[in-house]
């Protein structure tokens, strides 16, 4: 039995606070297909993990651990580390490799890495130009992103993720209601087919009309190409994502690449 929708989404509204449109898109995509572990207390939901099942390059397959909610007066007993035991386990059970996660601040961060996670990647961003800020931007069809996406796997020594079609129409769908942008390039493949050869994901940075790039897709020579036209300039780069290995697979090969854009 999946637990109730609206208590699931009251606690997430009040722990995170995002707005009721990308509630709508988190939930229309992930609340059947997801692992969701809760607590509760006198009938009421206290804390919930969510755990979305991801398919990566080689063969692996990762748990994405996101929303790890409880509220305040129940911090700090324990309840939050119980539900993530529960979540490995599961994914221990139905053959997963490892489970992963996004901190949001160095406080998750030492959380984390005091229950068996380790730094997995950082991100660099970049500040978009004012002239391309004011460009509009596409909406690329979820297929292009995909193969796209794939390509760019095929040539890592890491494993990279996979998203399905259904992430990448909820990448698109959330980029637009938040405001943000999608740039692309294009080529020709050695078939005459047009195809996508670099993607650039931009979100609002808060301050006026400010973007930054959060995401570059593609390779190498085709991602600086894109960079440079919409005169790009590089940020710093931060820690970004955790993993813990589960199997013996896992622990045989470099830490995967996951870069999310519903993080």
């Amino acid at each position: 039995m999946r637990p109730d929708l609206l208590s699931l989404r009251s606690l997430w509204a009040e722990i995170f606070g995002d707005s009721e449109s990308y509630l709508d898109i988190f939930f229309e995509t992930y609340y059947r297909s997801a692992l969701i572990l809760t607590e509760e207390r006198s009938g009421s939901l206290i804390s919930a993990l969510w755990g979305l099942p991801f398919r990566f390059s080689g063969g692996l397959k990762g748990l994405y651990l996101c929303g790890l909610s409880t509220i305040h007066q129940w911090r700090g007993e324990g309840i939050m580390s119980g539900l993530m035991r529960e979540a490995e386990n599961w994914a221990i059970r139905n053959n997963f490799d490892f489970s992963f996660l996004i901190p949001a601040d160095e406080d998750l961060r030492r959380y984390y890495a005091a229950r068996g996670y380790r730094d997995a990647l950082c991100r660099t961003s970049w500040k978009l130009s004012p002239k391309a800020a004011e460009l509009p931007g596409i909406n690329p069809a979820a297929d292009d992103l995909m193969a796209l996406e794939s390509r760019e796997a095929q040539s890592s020594f890491r494993p990279c993720i996979l998203h399905n079609k259904e992430d990448w129409n909820a990448i698109v769908r959330e980029s637009d209601i938040s405001g943000g942008r999608i740039f692309c390039s294009q080529i020709f493949d050695s078939d005459g087919n047009q195809i996508i050869d670099a993607a650039a994901f931009c979100e609002r940075t808060g301050e006026e009309e400010s973007m930054r790039i959060v995401k570059v897709m593609g390779d190498h020579d085709a991602c600086e190409r894109l960079l440079t036209d919409l005169g790009a300039v590089r940020g710093a780069e931060e820690p970004y994502g955790m993993w813990k290995s589960l199997s013996e697979a896992a622990r045989g090969v470099e830490t995967p690449v996951f870069y999310l854009l519903l993080d």
